[in-house]
């Protein structure tokens, strides 16, 4: 069966309409945060961190970590619907019924959820940075320039933010999948996001920690994956 037919099967059975409007939500707030950055020197002109929040860099890169971690709880809540309850009680007897694989089900839910996590990411994070960089050209707030170079930067992190959120969203989910709990996914993603956020603050001028991070993360994400197709597989109801 194509993918696109398994995706609108998918589709029928659990609706993406409650996390379009998270993201929608989220949107909104994230763009409100980045203008309170970049505010901040003028709110608190004698603040210690005043030269930090003058920074387009950091101010960008601050932002864009919040939003890393806003992402990978709304992919972990929305793989703790399309994949954990799924897999649990009646619901498992149902899906295991229709005449394709389990690994193939498996990774069709995977697969959605990965690529809603990183296009939605995607899109929210474009939006938020192209109206704050063009009022910011023609109305500044902060005494930073908008570049060129500001704008490749940010658009690269901003990709490499969007695979780690949705990389987060896919372990959180091994970890509920195993303990074949909903709670336990959305524990372990609130554990998780924190964690992941503090290492990155440490990447907004290092490169080559970001690479290590996406790796890092990437990694576990493949290990993950191996886990909870192999424990589909083997499943019993």
């Amino acid at each position: 069966m194509k993918i696109n037919r398994l995706f609108s099967l998918e589709l029928e059975r659990n609706s993406i309409r409650p996390y379009k409007t998270a993201v929608a939500v989220s949107t909104f707030f994230i763009l409100g945060f980045i203008y309170l950055m970049a505010a901040i020197p003028k709110i608190d002109p004698g603040d210690s961190d005043t030269e930090l929040f003058g920074s387009y860099n950091f101010v960008i890169g601050l932002t864009l970590v919040v939003m890393m971690g806003i992402f990978s709880v709304i992919s972990a809540t929305m793989s703790s619907k399309f994949i954990v309850d799924e897999y649990r009680g009646k619901k498992a007897i149902l899906l295991f019924s229709y005449p394709i694989s389990r690994k193939k089900i498996m990774e069709t839910k995977i697969l959605l959820v990965f690529l809603f996590t990183v296009g939605s990411m995607l899109i929210s994070g474009a939006i938020v940075l192209a109206v704050f960089m063009v009022t910011e050209s023609f109305i500044p707030i902060s005494n930073d320039i908008v570049s060129l170079g500001l704008i490749l930067s940010s658009s690269i992190y901003l990709v490499c933010y969007a695979l780690i959120a949705a990389f987060c969203g896919i372990i959180s989910s091994w970890i509920g999948f195993r303990k074949q709990s909903v709670i336990a996914t959305i524990v372990a993603s609130c554990i998780i996001m924190v964690t992941i956020c503090q290492i990155a603050a440490m990447t907004f001028f290092s490169g080559v920690a970001m690479i290590l991070l996406l790796i890092g993360t990437g990694i576990i994400t493949f290990l993950a994956l191996e886990s909870m197709l192999s424990q589909a597989g083997k499943m019993e109801v």
